[in-house]
C-alpha cells in the first residue's frame, strides 16, 4: 500500500495539524479509497481522542462538521475491538452538537450517533453520556436537541433492536425528570420523546420502567397521562404546571443533600413532618425556617434554591404562629429580596411565592407595621423584562392593598425614588398600578387629588409608552371623579370615521399630542420605547 501524503513516515499522529477542516476532507477521502487500515496502522486510538475529539469543539462549526461526517464513514470500518476505543471518546462532542443552531451540523450527528448505536455491543456508556452531556446539559439548545433526536436515535431498523434488547430507563427517567424540574421549556416534545421509548419498549417493559422511578417522578408522569389521554393536549399542559408545583401546592416537603462543587445535588421529596416546625423559635433560622433551609437558599445549584424557596413558602402556609417571624421581618425580607436578584428566573418566581404568601398570612396590623419593606421587595421586580414576573409582582401589590388599604401603597408605589427610576418598564408598571387601585377599590379609601397631582410629571415622560399609561390613569381618574372635577380645557377625542367626514372636528396642540402619543407607529417613525 502506498504512503498516504497526510501521514508521511514517522511522523507522529500528535504531530498532524490539528482542527483543520481540509485536514479532516483529506482523511475521509483517504478512508473512502484505501478504508480505516491506514489510520489503525498509524495509530487509530489517538487519533480518533486527539484530532477527531477536539475538533468536535471547533469554533467553526464547519470543522465540526467535517469531524462528524469523518466518525460517520469511518465507523462502520472499524473493527469491533476498535469500535468503542476509537468513538467512544467523540461521543460528547457528537451529543453537544445535536442542540447546534446549524441543522446540517445537528444532522451529520445524528446519523454517526444512529451507525454507531447500529453497531455497539455495550450501549451502557452512551446512555450515561446521552443523559449527562445531553438532556441534563446545562445549556437549553443541547437539551432541546437531544430531546428532539430521541426518537430518531432509538426507533427504525436498527434502533427497533437496539432499543428491545437494551435497557433505556436512564433515558425515560430523565424526560420524566424533565417534566418536573422545568428544565425544558416546551414540554410536548419531551411527551413525543417519551411516547417513542414506550412504543420501541413495549408495554411490559415500560410499566417496569415507570415501576422504577422515585415516588415524586412516577406521579408527575401518571398525571400528565391521565390528563392526556383524558384532555387531549390542553390537558396534558395543565396537568404538567400542577406538577411542577404540585411540591407547594401539597406542602411536600424537599430534603437537600449538601453537595460538593464536584457533584451533583440530589432531592427528596416527601410530605413535610411536624419536627421542624415545632423547634423552638431560637433554634430556627428568622422564627420560620430550620438552618439547612436557609444555607440552601444560599447554594450554588438554582435547583437547590429553588426547592429551598419551595419549602419555605410551604412552611409559611401550615405554621400557626406568625408572631415569631415578626422580630426577624427586616431579615427575613432581605433575605427574599437577595433570592429576587437571582439570575434565575425560575428562584425569582419562588421569591414573589413566598412574597406573596407572607403578605396573605400576616395579620393586617402586622403587614402595616412592616408595609414599607414589602412594597419594596415587591418593586424589585416591577420592571423586569418576563411579563410573568412583573405579573407576580403586581399580584404582590394588590394583595397588600386588600390586606391593608389601597392609599398607603399607591402612596409607596409614587415615592420619588421609583418615579425617578430610569427603567421605563418600572415606571409604566407604577402608572399601572394606580390605574388598577383605581378601577377596583372604592373612591372613598382614595386620595384622588393627591393622585391626580402626584401622577402629572408622568404625562410628560420622555417614553412613549409612559406617556400613554399615564393617560389612561387620567381617563380612570376622569371618571371617578365625575364631571364636576374635569378641568375646563380637557376635549373629547373624535373616531377615525368622524374626522375623515368632517374637517370641523376639535383640533389643537392638545389633541394633536395625544394623538402622537398613541401605541401605533409607522416603518419612517420607529417607536420611542
Amino acid at each position: 500500500m502506498a504512503a498516504d501524503p497526510l501521514f508521511p513516515e514517522g511522523l507522529p499522529i500528535l504531530e498532524l495539524p490539528l482542527q483543520c477542516r481540509d485536514t479532516l476532507s483529506d482523511l475521509r477521502s483517504s478512508v473512502r479509497r484505501q478504508g480505516m487500515q491506514l489510520a489503525l496502522v498509524r495509530g487509530g486510538r489517538p487519533y480518533f481522542e486527539d484530532l477527531v475529539s477536539r475538533s468536535l469543539d471547533d469554533q467553526d462549526w464547519e470543522v465540526r462538521l467535517e469531524a462528524a461526517l469523518f466518525i460517520r464513514e469511518a465507523v462502520p470500518l472499524l473493527a469491533p475491538d476498535d469500535l468503542e476505543s476509537c468513538v467512544v471518546p467523540a461521543l460528547p462532542g457528537l451529543i453537544r452538537n445535536l442542540g447546534h443552531e446549524v441543522m446540517t451540523l445537528r444532522r451529520a450527528c445524528l446519523h454517526a450517533l444512529q451507525v454507531y448505536l447500529g453497531l455497539t455491543k455495550a450501549p451502557r456508556t452512551f446512555l450515561e453520556l446521552f443523559v449527562k452531556e445531553g438532556l441534563r446539559n446545562d445549556r437549553h439548545l443541547v437539551r432541546r436537541g437531544c430531546v428532539v433526536s430521541v426518537r430518531s436515535l432509538f426507533t427504525g431498523v436498527r434502533g427497533e433492536v437496539w432499543t428491545q434488547e437494551r435497557d433505556t430507563f436512564p433515558v425515560f427517567e430523565a424526560l420524566v425528570d424533565l417534566l418536573l424540574s422545568e428544565l425544558y421549556s416546551s414540554s410536548y416534545p419531551v411527551l413525543a420523546a417519551i411516547e417513542a421509548i414506550r412504543q420501541m419498549s413495549g408495554a411490559v417493559t415500560f410499566s417496569a420502567y415507570v415501576d422504577r422511578l422515585n415516588p415524586v417522578l412516577r406521579k408527575v408522569y401518571s398525571n400528565v397521562l391521565e390528563s392526556y389521554n383524558g384532555g387531549g393536549g390542553g390537558g396534558a399542559a395543565a396537568a404538567i404546571s400542577v406538577a411542577r408545583t404540585g411540591a407547594a401546592s401539597n406542602c411536600w416537603k424537599t430534603t437537600v443533600a449538601e453537595s460538593t462543587e464536584d457533584s451533583r445535588t440530589s432531592r427528596d421529596v416527601q410530605r413535610p413532618t411536624e419536627k421542624e416546625t415545632s423547634l423552638p423559635t431560637e433554634r430556627l433560622h428568622c422564627g420560620i425556617m430550620g438552618f439547612r433551609t436557609a444555607k440552601g437558599l444560599r447554594n450554588e445549584d438554582w435547583r437547590v434554591r429553588a426547592a429551598s424557596a419551595e419549602h419555605v413558602k410551604c412552611l409559611l402556609k401550615d405554621t400557626e404562629n406568625m408572631q415569631s417571624l415578626l422580630p426577624h421581618i427586616d431579615t427575613f425580607v432581605d433575605l427574599l429580596i437577595k433570592l429576587l436578584d437571582d439570575c434565575h428566573p425560575k428562584v425569582v418566581s419562588l421569591a414573589l411565592d413566598v412574597l406573596g404568601t407572607l403578605a396573605e398570612r400576616l395579620e393586617p396590623r402586622l403587614v402595616r407595621t412592616c408595609l414599607r419593606i414589602l412594597v419594596n421587595a415587591a418593586c424589585k421586580r416591577l420592571g423586569d423584562t418576563k411579563i410573568d414576573i412583573r405579573e407576580q409582582c403586581s399580584t404582590v401589590l394588590h394583595c397588600l392593598m386588600r390586606r391593608t388599604a389601597p392609599g398607603p401603597v399607591l402612596s409607596l408605589l409614587l415615592d420619588r425614588r421609583y418615579q425617578g427610576s430610569r427603567n421605563p418598564r418600572l415606571r409604566e408598571e407604577i402608572v399601572n398600578r394606580v390605574t388598577a387601585a383605581v378601577l377596583t377599590f372604592p373612591s372613598s379609601e382614595l386620595d384622588l387629588a393627591t393622585l391626580c397631582r402626584t401622577l402629572s410629571p408622568f404625562l410628560v415622560d420622555p417614553k412613549r409608552r409612559v406617556r400613554l399609561a399615564a393617560m389612561e390613569c387620567f381617563a380612570a381618574l376622569a371618571q371617578t371623579l365625575g364631571p364636576n372635577w374635569l378641568v375646563t380645557y380637557a376635549l373629547s377625542l373624535p373616531s377615525s370615521g368622524a374626522v375623515a367626514k368632517r374637517s370641523g372636528s376639535p383640533t389643537g396642540l392638545d389633541v394633536d399630542w395625544v394623538v402622537a402619543a398613541s401605541g401605533s407607529t409607522s416603518s419612517a417613525t420607529p417607536p420611542s420605547r
